[in-house]
């Protein structure tokens, strides 16, 4: 089973390799020993989106600019718009998973929970906080839960589920279904009952029970988070639908004004220069001039005492 997992993970990274799209790490080889199997990718020199985040809550106390996030999110969209066209769901979407390359864009990566199929599917796989309400059913089903019933396998939209997860957590520092606001007791302060805190956080997502922090996501991004957020996987806002969103629309504007912004004051910077350049020639032609003239009064002067 694991051999199969790990060469169905080589042929989906292969085949999303072939089109060189910016957003997926490239997958360019692989060999192996009597120990070991080897991946040759490309090289992200950001490293990994989780460790930036980190460092961004501990250096600023929340997650990076909705500006920022945007962008991310839009390159995402493309990512996944690319993906999902071939009926491939990634099936673990999260920061731990995203790679920076040089120029802060982000690169999708770890396809081992990756399939590629048109028809739904009922395999439980995902990282906790982002396993979707479909997914939580099944897994309440497992063990034993009174909402297992209500699960019908699942399909690409499981995918949807962990961007809105993610938008969130880039925004805030933490996943909506795990953060709690200061003073509230949560799950994750229970560190002596795992299994409580497994059953709290199901519950929340269960419920889609998101607790919004005051003063950090605004109301376009919300109402982005929220439309993927839906407990009927029908109803998550499709990725050919995000381009069109206000939160991405005016994030557009803010950039391109930025970029007016920059640009008008690299022109100014640069006229200032030209103008000054002229300035200095003509100052240094009217000393040659003043100096010229110095050394025909001084012949002059010169011939007539002579």
């Amino acid at each position: 089973q694991a051999l199969r997992n790990i060469r169905r993970e080589i042929e989906i990274h292969a085949r999303l390799s072939r089109d060189n799209h910016r957003h997926f790490v490239r997958f360019y080889n692989y060999f192996y020993d009597d120990k070991s199997i080897y991946m040759a990718m490309e090289y992200a020199i950001g490293g990994e989106l989780k460790r930036a985040l980190d460092r961004h809550v501990a250096a600023h106390g929340r997650g990076f600019s909705e500006r920022r996030v945007a962008v991310w999110m839009q390159q995402l969209a493309g990512a996944l718009a690319h993906m999902h066209g071939m009926n491939i769901t990634h099936r673990d979407i999260k920061p731990e998973n995203i790679l920076l390359g040089a120029d802060n864009e982000i690169k999708l990566t770890d396809f081992g929970w990756s399939i590629r199929s048109a028809r739904r599917r009922e395999t439980l796989c995902g990282t906790p906080d982002y396993l979707s309400p479909e997914l939580v059913f099944a897994q309440m089903g497992r063990r034993g839960g009174s909402h297992g019933s209500r699960s019908a396998g699942f399909d690409l939209s499981v995918d949807l589920w962990a961007c809105g997860v993610l938008a969130f957590e880039l925004l805030v520092g933490d996943a909506p279904f795990s953060w709690t606001p200061e003073g509230e007791a949560g799950g994750q302060d229970d560190e002596d009952d795992e299994d409580d805190d497994l059953q709290d956080l199901f519950d929340r997502i269960r419920r889609v029970d998101i607790r919004w922090p005051a003063g950090i996501i605004s109301r376009y991004p919300r109402d982005f988070i929220a439309s993927l957020l839906r407990k009927n996987p029908k109803q998550r806002m499709a990725v050919a639908r995000w381009v069109g969103h206000p939160w991405f629309m005016t994030s557009e504007k803010k950039e391109r004004a930025t970029s007016k912004q920059k640009h008008d004051s690299t022109t100014a910077t640069t006229d200032n220069k030209n103008k000054n350049k002229k300035k200095e020639k003509k100052m240094m032609i009217m000393s040659q001039h003043r100096h010229t003239k110095s050394q025909e009064n001084l012949s002059a002067v010169r011939n007539v005492y002579n």
